[in-house]
């Protein structure tokens, strides 16, 4: 029963997220755009921007520009593109824009090189 009820929710947010929603973005050369993107790809647009570790909008926003002109994308569809290759990038390199621990990352493989360095006699 519980997983049926999963399933429902599980579609309902499909259908949520396959929705198309137009934004007004500001790029660096071609000015005002109307991007028309689904809502999925909108969301990961707006967790990137969110994650302290990562490009800020104006950066962002550059890269968006230079898919545009250099694949000759239309704007939505470098859109897609730009949210895709990032996260594709951050999934390679363990990254979580989620649930980032970086500081404690960070933190574990210090400790992990401390103690490989203590049990060798070199600290």
């Amino acid at each position: 029963m519980i997983l049926q009820n999963i399933d429902y929710l599980m579609d309902r947010e499909r259908e949520v997220l396959l929705k198309t929603c137009i934004r007004y973005i500001e790029l660096p050369i071609s000015g005002r755009q109307r991007i028309e993107a689904y809502d999925l790809v909108w969301t990961w647009y707006d967790r990137l921007l969110a994650y302290p570790h990562g490009n800020d909008e104006d950066r962002l926003h550059h890269f968006w520009e230079r898919c545009i002109v250099e694949e000759g994308c239309t704007p939505s569809d470098a859109l897609v593109r730009l949210v895709y290759e990032i996260l594709e990038g951050y999934d390679e390199r363990g990254v979580d824009i989620i649930d980032d621990a970086i500081a404690l990352n960070i933190a574990h493989e210090r400790m992990a090189a401390w103690r490989a360095r203590k049990a060798s006699g070199l600290e």
